[in-house]
């Protein structure tokens, strides 16, 4: 019993240091910033990474939607809220 304990753990430690070993070894790494770092090339300036601007979308008439949807105001809630997101 005690044999298969200590075979499992033997097991599970070799397959943590082989995984550990491949998720590390593949990647570059960013010593200071704008410098990187690889086994395979050394050390190298980082390559710059374009950032995409994402504007905001306009914001809705709100002062149309409030319009439109005033005959539902004092109706149940729930369709005045409808009507705000649908309008």
């Amino acid at each position: 019993m005690k044999s298969k304990i200590i075979l499992f753990d033997f097991i599970l430690l070799v397959t943590l240091i082989m995984v550990s070993i491949l998720i590390s070894s593949c990647s570059g790494k960013e010593i200071l910033p704008g410098l990187c770092y690889t086994d395979k090339e050394g050390t190298f300036l980082c390559p710059e990474i374009e950032q995409e601007t994402i504007l905001p979308e306009p914001l809705p008439d709100l002062d149309r939607r409030w319009k439109d949807c005033e005959p539902f105001l004092y109706l149940d809630e729930e369709a005045w809220t409808n009507c705000i997101l649908i309008a």
